[in-house]
């Protein structure tokens, strides 16, 4: 999968979780299959799923 798309997603996912952290919890768990689609970042591999959580963590923080 092109790191395009996977990048338009994850900030789409952004966006979401910072106007509403339980419609974001609620894509989380609708999105636990995304486990399967991996990208490298700085050669660390994630999958989509472990950006999201991240995602949803750091904004839950802030």
């Amino acid at each position: 999968m092109s790191i395009y798309l996977i990048a338009i997603i994850l900030t789409i996912y952004l966006l979401l979780c910072s106007r509403n952290i339980q419609a974001g919890f609620l894509v989380l768990l609708a999105s636990l299959p995304l486990y399967l689609l991996r990208f490298d970042i700085f050669n660390i591999p994630l999958t989509v799923l472990e950006g999201m959580i991240f995602i949803c963590f750091f904004v839950w923080v802030s």
